[in-house]
């Protein structure tokens, strides 16, 4: 569990802040083109956001890669930081996943069409539990099978 909680701790505070404080921008010239009813202009700064984040997420994949180093440089125990630079490279298309949602939800915001995202933030989190148990517990993935959760529960809330 400590290897789970500092690889999401590192990746919550390094690479989904900088995603949020991107998509955060991106939330201004959203609201103003849908204020506007400039639906085509909202569409291509939604593409323009995936575009950045994409951008950013290549410059971020090294920190990601070398991040169990990084942690043992920083004093963190050694064995617990390996495992959790391996459980960060595997969470890593999650991370992704993550920030491409939150441009699709600040759009749907921005649309007034809360419900479909309300439903998925709903529903997810119950069928996360079920991925959980079913890689992690049932085929004894154990830590890659916790980020595999995390992916196959972002890819479904994607694909909705």
């Amino acid at each position: 569990m400590d290897v789970i909680g500092l690889g999401i701790g590192v990746t919550s505070s390094i690479g989904q802040a900088i995603f949020l404080g991107l998509n955060g921008a991106l939330y201004t010239f959203l609201s103003q083109s849908t204020g506007a009813e400039n639906y085509r202009k909202a569409g291509v700064y939604r593409q323009r956001g995936r575009f950045v984040v994409t951008i950013a997420f290549i410059f971020l994949i090294p920190f990601y890669v070398f991040c169990g180093d990084i942690l043992k440089s920083c004093g963190q125990n050694s064995v617990v930081a390996e495992k959790a630079g391996v459980f960060i490279i595997q969470y890593i298309p999650a991370i992704y996943l993550m920030a491409l949602i939150d441009i699709d939800k600040i759009l749907l915001e921005n649309l007034d069409k809360v419900n479909h995202a309300m439903a998925c933030q709903i529903l997810t989190p119950i069928i996360h539990f079920f991925w959980i148990w079913l890689f992690a517990l049932n085929l004894k993935m154990g830590t890659p099978g916790i980020a595999l959760a995390y992916f196959t529960t972002n890819s479904i809330i994607w694909i909705l």
